[in-house]
């Protein structure tokens, strides 16, 4: 994240301890086709779902 924030972008990461399951994780074999799009779209409308109900927003 901070190297996001460097740059001037909000950030915030959400994991489930990558650095300790996933080998790949920040190496040169972390690459798109490792990547389960169909988990990562469901998991990233449930994070925004939790997010717009605990700041109040419908949708």
């Amino acid at each position: 994240m901070r190297s996001f924030w460097q740059q001037g972008y909000q950030a915030l990461m959400i994991t489930d301890t990558a650095p300790f399951r996933y080998p790949h994780y920040h190496t040169g074999e972390d690459t798109l086709d490792k990547i389960d799009f169909e988990k990562l779209s469901r998991v990233t409308y449930g994070i925004s779902k939790v997010i717009r109900d605990f700041v109040g927003l419908e949708g």
